[in-house]
């Protein structure tokens, strides 16, 4: 009975250090480069399916405001740009993570006086 039980809190010691160590590291979200995006720096958003499509823009449903965040013409090369914002920062890294909360902002004016902002 004593080493049923000292098996079954070690098991469980371990299984509660992986899930603490694999929360604690988030994973970093790369760009087509394989480098790590980073928060302020300027991208285009693409389907992960290339000609599937067009790539991420502001559009307008029906011609009228509010505008929203759609696919655009598949045959303009790049749609808008973007900069990713977390809600929260981290002092100490730039990188931006999967699990995070944050803004991603279209770099646009639009004629409906709206922010620019997609939040996630």
């Amino acid at each position: 009975m004593t080493t049923t039980r000292s098996l079954a809190i070690f098991i469980l010691a371990n299984v509660c250090l992986f899930v603490m160590i694999s929360t604690s590291i988030a994973q970093f979200i790369i760009d087509t480069n394989g480098e790590s995006v980073e928060e302020g720096d300027e991208y285009f958003i693409r389907p992960a399916i290339t000609g599937n499509g067009g790539s991420f823009s502001l559009v307008l449903n029906n011609g009228s405001c509010p505008w929203n965040v759609g696919l655009d013409n598949p045959d303009l090369p790049h749609g808008l740009t973007v900069v990713f914002i977390p809600f929260v920062s981290h002092h100490d890294e730039d990188d931006v993570r999967h699990n995070r909360d944050l803004r991603i902002q279209f770099i646009a004016s639009t004629t409906c006086g709206q922010s620019t902002d997609w939040r996630l």
